[in-house]
């Protein structure tokens, strides 16, 4: 124990209590996590001399830890630093000595009485002798229990009292986007790719709630803080990381932390070969769920051996991933060739050929391919998954949304999205696409205790708020609709699609000219001209609503039929509706998924022609 002649040290509007292990501001106290404070504390012996890195090592890492140091210390000094709203570039309190370490240089008073700070001691754990290559694996293994065991104490009894709470709130994750530290800065889709799979692994684990990757991933190089990220994503623990990867070797460096309390729960670096890195991410998701003190699923896939081409296959699929996440029209396109060149390398990636369905529904729900030639292509590569691997969450849910969207199969569908949920419980992508088809069926509240979920996994994706209007928009719950499509702009003013939306509600509340002016800033080409084609037939701006809705007909009547259907039922015109509603069951369009309690065609529902078409859609 290091015995410091001070009991409490005040310095600005601070005050902290080393032998209660506080730190007060203006009589408030502050959390903060036993590193920092201890890092406080030793500063805080020497005012004004030089505390050396080596110095803090041996004090809060003892010899034989097996750790990151460099990345836990800088971890711990910035969480002080953001407890004494401290500035690195311009310090009051702790100054930065490069390559050496840290000096306190704020004024400190009024010690009084002797204190104990305590360090625990921990018992030196022998080194392996005579070990080889050949054991690295198991040498990295036997580490990372070490870690668990003796990094941080403190940890395991904090998520020990956690484990005997029913707070759902203390299970909760984020895993943000790795860093990409490779000398070129030009392996940012590896280290994406890794995160990835680090957040797939914790959504099989049904104790624990992980936030969806569109939401985490928005924090990339903004620096802000962990406290902030949490509250803004509404998650207790933070999973962040690096990646530097040189030829065929990759380090990667993870850290978990507490970000509410702001503990510094656990941290490891891994050095591999590219060709363990299955491996590496199957350890790194074990030595996680056990520091959150969650029980990890019955089983777990064993790690196959894999070969030269193998890994470049891999390589190439995390670019695929890495393009297809973007999902505008060419980066699609791009992520499909990249998919297709690692299935000529490898053609028994199940996930591999699950990332190529998941982009082809895409470009045919999005119009950029034919909807019959898209979906075909889908089914097969979502058919060549599912033989390679029935357990596979993604391809489950792509088989769910091909039998939704294109097949019409209620049942199969709801069998597909069960089973992946079943695989994948923290999966907010298998959770909206449930709502989806609830929605289908015309349970509208259903479908919105789904969706409300599903934004509640994925706080800051724009597309959550979508899904979430839309289903509030047929419950008839007008006002949540508004305020998640105006959550939705708040976080990109420029999303496609909301404005649409928008529109639709407004002329739903009989908010016309509203509704006008919400189409006419509609950024997507087609949205945009469906909107003046509805928006001026609404206000009886007839040629203008005419020559808007003509373009609609030219422009897109293979990809639209339902939205021109919608339209001439707007419009009046019964007989022509139903023609387009013919016309896109032919072409199996994925808009007739909405038809069930679709406000736009209320006035076609009591036309026996309504009932035929419900018939044919098995609704």
């Amino acid at each position: 124990m290091a015995l410091v002649e001070k009991q409490t040290v005040r310095f600005g509007a601070f005050e902290v209590d080393l032998h209660a292990g506080e730190l007060r501001k203006s009589g408030i106290r502050i959390r903060l996590a036993d590193q920092p404070l201890h890092i406080l504390a030793l500063l805080l012996e020497h005012p004004g001399e030089l505390v050396t890195r080596e110095e803090l090592r041996q004090r809060l890492w003892p010899a034989h830890t097996f750790v990151d140091f460099e990345n836990g210390l800088n971890a711990a000094v910035k969480r002080l630093r953001e407890a004494l709203g401290d500035s690195a570039t311009n310090p009051r309190y702790i100054e930065t000595v490069p390559r050496h370490g840290y000096r306190f240089i704020g004024p400190a008073t009024e010690f009084r009485g002797p204190s104990l700070v305590t360090q625990d001691v921990i018992p030196p754990v022998p080194p392996v002798k005579g070990h080889d290559h050949s054991h690295a694996w198991y040498i990295s293994v036997i580490g990372s229990a070490i870690v668990l065991l003796l990094v941080l104490p403190l940890s395991i009894y904090v998520w020990r009292q956690r484990a005997n709470s029913t707070k759902s709130e203390d299970r909760t994750i984020a895993v943000l986007p790795f860093e990409d530290m490779s000398p070129n800065k030009d392996q940012e889709y590896f280290a994406d790719g890794l995160a990835d799979e680090l957040l797939t692994d914790l959504a099989k684990i049904p104790e624990l709630r992980v936030s969806a990757r569109t939401s985490s991933f928005q924090f990339r190089n903004k620096g802000e803080d962990l406290r902030n990220i949490a509250k803004k994503l509404n998650v207790r623990s933070i999973l962040e990381g690096g990646v530097r990867k040189s030829g065929n070797r990759v380090r990667i460096s993870v850290q978990l932390i507490d970000a509410v309390g702001g503990f510094h729960l656990w941290s490891e670096t891994y050095d591999r070969e590219l060709v363990d890195i299955f491996a590496v991410q199957a350890e790194i998701a074990h030595a996680v769920a056990e520091a959150l003190k969650v029980s990890l699923l019955a089983s777990k896939p064993a790690v196959a051996p894999i070969g030269a081409n193998d890994v470049e296959a891999y390589n190439i699929y995390l670019q695929a991933r890495y393009f297809s996440e973007r999902r505008t029209r060419a980066d699609v396109e791009k992520s499909i060739s990249y998919y297709e060149q690692s299935l000529k390398l490898n053609p028994n990636a199940a996930r591999t050929w699950a990332g190529l369905a998941d982009a082809r529904m895409h470009q045919a729900d999005c119009g950029y391919l034919p909807t019959e030639y898209g979906y075909d292509k889908a089914r097969q590569a979502a058919q060549q998954a599912l033989a390679l691997d029935a357990n596979l969450p993604l391809a489950q849910e792509d088989m769910g949304w091909i039998k939704m969207n294109h097949d019409f199969d209620w049942e199969g569908a709801n069998a597909s999205y069960q089973r992946a949920l079943t695989l994948s419980p923290g999966s907010a992508s298998a959770i909206w696409k449930a709502a989806k088809l609830a929605l289908t069926l015309g349970h509208f509240q259903e479908a919105l205790v789904h969706v409300r979920k599903a934004r509640d996994m994925d706080p800051l994706d724009t597309t959550a708020y979508l899904n979430l209007a839309n289903a509030a928009y047929y419950a008839g719950e007008y006002d949540e609709a508004s305020a998640a499509l105006q959550k939705s702009l708040e976080i990109d003013p420029e999303f496609p699609v909301a404005r649409a939306y928008l529109g639709r509600l407004y002329l739903r509340q009989g908010r016309n000219q509203e509704a006008l002016a919400a189409f006419q800033k509609e950024p997507d080409e087609f949205w945009h001209d469906y909107g003046l084609a509805l928006g001026n037939q609404a206000l009886g701006n007839k040629s203008e609503a005419d020559a808007a809705f003509a373009t609609v007909i030219t422009k897109f009547q293979n990809e639209w039929a339902y939205q021109i259907a919608q339209i001439f039922a707007y419009r009046g015109q019964p007989d022509q509706a139903f023609q387009w509603l013919d016309r896109a069951y032919a072409q199996s369009d994925p808009g007739l998924t909405e038809i069930k309690g679709d406000p736009l065609l209320k006035n076609l529902e009591h036309d026996p022609r309504y009932a035929e078409i419900m018939k044919k859609m098995k609704l």
